[in-house]
């Protein structure tokens, strides 16, 4: 029985290591897009000459038709700008809640002898801990942490969530690029017909 039980304990404690560069991993990918990007919407705005006006509702939207310059543009600064509105903060307060309930559980069913797998965890806590400070992520949702269950199903709330304002997100950047071409469209038939 000892046996299963330390067996039992191994299992967790790899869970949670997992589960932690889960976390770290979908930080980094989300911010991996982010930064791509933002970083190629600046590159493109390069080519073109935009000083955003300020007015008393804010910037205005990015606007080709201003600009006389190709739907590239706008189309890419839709996207940076829809990355940004992304958040990836409830799942990963949820993913984190998760993994501080498999800890608790580890802690509860184990002992905490310092060897190199428990370096290893603390050592993804710390860079969990930096992430969640990066992006100014709560970890408020562990104090809700009641069962493994009722964090799991949190975690797939706030996985729909994402989902959806990505989804979202994403049908809005189609329907900018369909409208952008649109007039490019018109413009062609208009030219093939003279």
């Amino acid at each position: 029985m000892a046996a299963t039980s330390g067996y039992h304990i191994v299992l967790i404690k790899h869970l949670e290591l997992q589960l932690l560069d889960l976390i770290a991993n979908f930080s980094q990918w989300l911010n991996a897009q982010r930064k791509y990007a933002t970083y190629l919407n600046e590159w493109i705005k390069k080519g073109i000459e935009y000083e955003p006006e300020v007015t008393d509702d804010g910037v205005p939207p990015f606007s080709r038709g201003r600009l006389g310059a190709p739907p590239i543009f706008t189309i890419y600064n839709n996207w940076a700008v829809s990355m940004e509105r992304i958040s990836e903060a409830q799942v990963v307060g949820a993913m984190h809640a998760l993994a501080s309930n498999v800890m608790s559980l580890w802690e509860h069913h184990g002992s905490m002898d310092m060897d190199m797998d428990d370096q290893v965890m603390r050592k993804a806590i710390k860079k969990l801990v930096l992430l969640s400070i990066q992006r100014d992520i709560s970890s408020s949702a562990q104090a809700d942490a009641t069962s493994l269950q009722s964090c799991m199903s949190k975690v797939f709330e706030a996985m729909e969530g994402f989902a959806v304002a990505c989804e979202t997100a994403y049908k809005d950047l189609n329907r900018c690029a369909e409208e952008e071409r649109a007039p490019a469209a018109d413009i062609a038939i208009v030219a093939e017909g003279n």
